[in-house]
């Protein structure tokens, strides 16, 4: 049998992509591609506070850009952490999504896991 989760509250989840980015020249660092990404949050209807600013996080001993987000989803405050790198023509990107510091720590003890070759 199948239970739904409580719909009044939301999962913290890690969501990754990969995109070819060989026809796009001018993104050649995980900061070229996630100034794409603030500029595609700004164009949503939800109202994101968005960091300006390009850091360095490391992960597992690969270094990978990132900002941070929120947004309010009705009554809840949602936090996001978008992490990107360039490698062999793909953006290789990580958001993770989070509410407190408590589910921040279980993703980033998911976060951990990870192994780029």
């Amino acid at each position: 049998m199948c239970r739904l989760a409580d719909p009044r509250r939301l999962n913290p989840n890690i969501l990754g992509s990969a995109e070819n980015i060989r026809l796009a020249p001018g993104i050649v660092s995980g900061c070229d591609y996630l100034a794409h990404a603030r500029q595609a949050l700004r164009m949503m209807q939800v109202n994101y506070e968005i960091d300006e600013q390009c850091g360095q996080h490391e992960v597992n001993g690969t270094e990978f850009d990132y900002f941070e987000a929120q947004a309010m989803f009705g009554p809840q405050l949602v936090k996001q952490r978008y992490l990107a790198l360039v490698r062999d023509g793909y953006a290789i990107v990580v958001v993770l999504s989070f509410f407190d510091e408590e589910s921040e720590a279980r993703l980033n003890e998911v976060l951990a896991t990870l192994r780029m070759q």
